[in-house]
């Protein structure tokens, strides 16, 4: 059993004097994520803090928000851990334990989409009150998600580009409004075998289509290189009797637009309001990804076949930004190293990778490609071309995308 030892001021002033820290679930600039032994016998809670700093900072997605969300859907016995504490600012809040492990596969699909099916039951019945994005109509989050774009100091014309697709194509017009998840797929949930022990990770739910999750479920999938098999059949054999809604291939595709365009606007504000020292390589790893499948997918909606490029000159903007980020980060490492030879290794690698970004700067950035398809479709390509290895996942269908 890991040793427990002082939990952080916020986290005693939460939960009370005696609480214990048992584990850091998730670091990060942002939201930090611990697993506490509260006092007095009453067990394990995991407990959630704003540190004020991250991709979702200053728009409506704090944590008094979700931790709303969790109280209204584990009052309704939606398979979600109960709400324990908020504290009054809404800073921070705890649920409890449940047992189960994060879902990396897809060994317990078929139930959690059963799952999502009673969620979306409910319609908008537990929608929380007084919050943004859980309006009845459904289309206020897609705006929320375009206000916080347009707050990026660098204009994005991927998102641009998307946000209007999304609204040519009927994204801001859902057809039945249901209380969504926000972020379904692999990693959000718990699971023991093949049976869901709690849906996790709530900060971005909201009022919209269905799709929304079905669609989230694919992506996430698609990112992390799960195969789902023939994902229709199992939404319609599994979520469509629980919810009562059949699957729409049409509005599917449209969701996963959705999707990604949420994606790359977290992506690139985590880039932007990124802490000193704070590792940027998941955001800068993943980021061409999210482009090349969001591209992709527009291309299908509007019936424009995009055929990867695999002779693409690797943008050295881009490589340099990676390279950069590498040193930052390894200062970091350096900092809080106590072994002598992990400190020497990673003051090599630090200055290796400070060369690499100087001379890769150095060569100049790579030219406009225009701020069309095919103009955004190439200059993607070059920064997908930066790290090759990541070619057949960008490459990989999206399960329900043709």
């Amino acid at each position: 059993m890991t040793e427990l030892s002082t939990p952080p001021d916020w986290a005693t002033a939460l939960l009370g004097e005696g609480t214990a820290l048992v584990s850091v679930l998730a670091g990060g600039s942002s939201r930090e994520t611990l697993l506490l032994e509260v006092p007095a016998g009453r067990g394990r809670v995991v407990a959630r803090h704003d540190r004020g700093a991250g991709p979702l900072s200053g728009t409506p997605f704090t944590l008094a928000r979700e931790a709303a969300t969790f109280a209204a859907v584990a009052g309704a016995g939606l398979t979600a851990p109960a709400l324990v504490a908020v504290a009054p600012d809404g800073s921070a809040f705890a649920v409890e334990e449940v047992a189960g492990t994060p879902e990396t596969s897809d060994v317990a699909l078929d139930d959690y989409l059963e799952c999502l099916g009673r969620l979306h039951a409910t319609g908008t019945t537990l929608a929380p009150a007084g919050h943004a994005g859980f309006d009845a109509a459904g289309v206020e989050d897609l705006a929320l998600w375009q206000d916080a774009a347009a707050q990026l100091a660098t204009p994005s014309p991927i998102l641009d580009l998307a946000f209007d697709r999304l609204r040519a194509h009927g994204a801001f017009e859902p057809d039945r409004v249901v209380l969504c998840h926000g972020d379904a797929g692999t990693g959000n949930y718990l699971h023991d075998g093949s049976q869901v022990t709690g849906l996790i990770d709530w900060e971005m739910a909201h009022t919209g289509d269905a799709h929304d999750d079905l669609a989230s479920v694919a992506v996430r999938a698609a990112l992390n290189g799960v195969d789902l098999g023939d994902l229709a059949a199992r939404i319609t054999a599994h979520h469509t009797p629980a919810s009562g809604i059949a699957f729409d291939p049409a509005r599917h595709r449209i969701s996963v637009l959705g999707v990604l365009t949420r994606m790359v606007v977290s992506c690139l504000r985590a880039l932007e309001q990124a802490a000193p020292h704070t590792d940027r390589s998941i955001q800068l790893l993943g980021l061409p990804l999210m482009e090349v499948h969001l591209l992709r997918t527009i291309g299908t909606l509007d019936d424009h076949h995009l055929a990867p490029l695999d002779d693409a000159d690797p943008d050295l903007s881009f490589a340099a930004s990676l390279a950069s980020a590498t040193a930052d980060h390894l200062t970091a490492t350096l900092s809080s190293a106590v072994d002598h030879g992990v400190a020497a290794q990673a003051r090599r690698l630090r200055f290796a990778a400070t060369q690499m970004a100087a001379a890769l700067a150095a060569a100049g950035s790579a030219p406009s490609d225009g701020s069309d398809l095919d103009g955004l479709w190439r200059a993607a390509q070059r920064r997908l071309a930066v790290l090759p290895a990541s070619r057949p996942l960008a490459n990989a269908p999206i399960a329900g995308v043709s």
